[in-house]
């Protein structure tokens, strides 16, 4: 079975975070307001390469505490040093896919959706990724899944240019303003100091949750 261990997955969350917050507060201003959406193709491009990387973490953050938590990777007689860092995990690994996919999808964002989930399975499930001695090779299925996206908008883009009655990859449906005023710029930094807290534990030998061991 092949996994991230969660001390990895705590600083690839704590990297995203900061970039996530520093966009909230300089060069994504409009994800604040959830009134606001963005309609350059240039942002919008750059913005679905940003929601692949956001997506494909999120895999490796589920993927991580779900093995920790319920298939017991590292056992459950040290539970009380790994659940603190899972859970958040996979709340963060849970906001990363729906807001990158389920908040207002396309059918170009749902293929590349389910590319990306085939390519993750096939390296960390059936071709079993060796990721301790093998980190490069970590972030190949993303690598693959930006292509495609790429791939897929030129083509799409050419499609429509060609079509003479116009051809529009409409959303499916679309929730942002919800998701945003949820899911806020508070939200993320109460989730990134926590995170933080956790990590400085963590490299201490403890957790937030570590006096539960006393306890069970």
């Amino acid at each position: 079975m092949t996994f991230i261990n969660n001390y990895f997955a705590m600083i690839y969350a704590i990297i995203f975070q900061s970039v996530l917050l520093s966009g909230y507060f300089f060069w994504a201003p409009k994800a604040r307001n959830p009134e606001k959406l963005y309609n350059c193709w240039l942002v919008l491009g750059l913005r679905g390469v940003f929601f692949v990387i956001g997506c494909y973490l999120g895999f490796i953050f589920l993927d991580t505490s779900i093995k920790i938590l319920f298939l017991g990777v590292y056992g459950y007689g040290n539970i009380s040093f790994h659940i603190t860092s899972c859970i958040l995990l996979l709340v963060l690994g849970i906001e990363l896919i729906i807001g990158a996919v389920f908040v207002a999808p396309t059918l170009k964002s749902i293929t590349t959706f389910i590319v990306m989930l085939t390519l993750f399975i096939y390296y960390f499930e059936i071709n079993q990724v060796v990721v301790h001695e093998d980190l490069d090779k970590i972030f190949i299925p993303m690598f693959y899944a930006i292509a495609f996206l790429i791939i897929i908008t030129l083509i799409y883009e050419i499609y429509r240019k060609l079509k003479t009655k116009g051809f529009e990859d409409k959303e499916l449906w679309n929730f942002e303003r919800k998701f945003k005023r949820i899911f806020n710029w508070k939200f993320n930094l109460i989730l990134w100091i926590l995170l933080s807290i956790e990590i400085i534990l963590m490299i201490e030998g403890y957790s937030l949750f570590f006096w539960l061991s006393y306890i069970f």
